[in-house]
């Protein structure tokens, strides 16, 4: 019983850890990944191709302290709904 609840605690604390992990933006500015659409990121890995979007400064949302710009409207509302 007390292995249940040691390995029990031991991963609540550890995912715990990883949800308050920062955002990787770069010395110079706030822009989460450099900047990209991470929607058309995450569909040229779905895809396995390489067609990748820079995003837009006039679609940028602020999330865990890093701007997180989007290539169109579109592509925010895919990601903040």
């Amino acid at each position: 019983m007390k292995r249940i609840i040691f390995a029990t605690t031991c991963l609540v604390l550890s995912s715990s850890s990883f949800a308050n992990e920062p955002v990787s933006t770069s010395f110079w500015s706030d822009k989460a990944i450099g900047g990209i659409d991470v929607t058309s990121y995450q569909l040229a890995q779905d895809q396995g191709n390489r067609n990748i979007q820079q995003g837009n400064k006039k679609y940028t949302v602020k999330w865990k302290e890093a701007d997180w710009q989007f290539a169109s409207q579109q592509s925010c509302r895919q990601v903040c709904s």
